[in-house]
């Protein structure tokens, strides 16, 4: 993350929401000619570029996420699973919600793969979020350094910074 203009006074440690996870290796990306600009040991590469004719930026997390964007991700997908809509109960968020609240969403999902049934939604516990989960802390400094770039010119060298 240190030295490249895209990150440059992004929040450390950097926090950046997942709904899912990729199998996009660091190894590979560097091969086919990708900066890897963050990552981390659980969530694995994050965001990454490329310059071609222009930057590209890629993101496999969401900096974007507000606080409760990766709840509602989650209790759409319980409801599609108790629908019979996916084949598999969804993981509980990692690090997301507060130790209580998982133990109680894993106790619901035990039953929810017992009982498979709609109804089961209305059933589901409160949820209380962790405090110090990523809810777009770093998205406004990402996205401040994107407009800079664009308003110096995205055909011209990039930033050194």
């Amino acid at each position: 993350m240190a030295g490249d203009w895209l990150t440059d006074g992004v929040p450390s440690p950097l926090r950046i929401s997942h709904s899912r996870l990729n199998e996009l290796y660091e190894s590979e990306l560097a091969a086919r000619g990708y900066r890897v600009l963050t990552h981390s040991r659980e969530a694995g590469v994050d965001i990454f570029a490329k310059r071609l004719s222009s930057e590209f930026i890629f993101f496999q997390g969401h900096p974007e996420y507000e606080a409760l964007s990766l709840q509602r991700e989650y209790l759409r997908d319980i409801a599609r699973f108790l629908a019979g809509e996916r084949d598999h109960c969804p993981d509980i968020p990692e690090r997301y919600f507060d130790a209580e609240t998982e133990e109680r969403l894993a106790g619901f999902a035990e039953r929810a793969r017992r009982e498979r049934k709609p109804s089961l939604t209305s059933e589901l516990p409160a949820l209380t979020l962790r405090s110090d989960i990523a809810a777009g802390s770093a998205a406004a400094v990402i996205f401040k350094n994107w407009l800079d770039y664009l308003a110096e010119g995205a055909n011209t060298a990039l930033p050194a910074r």
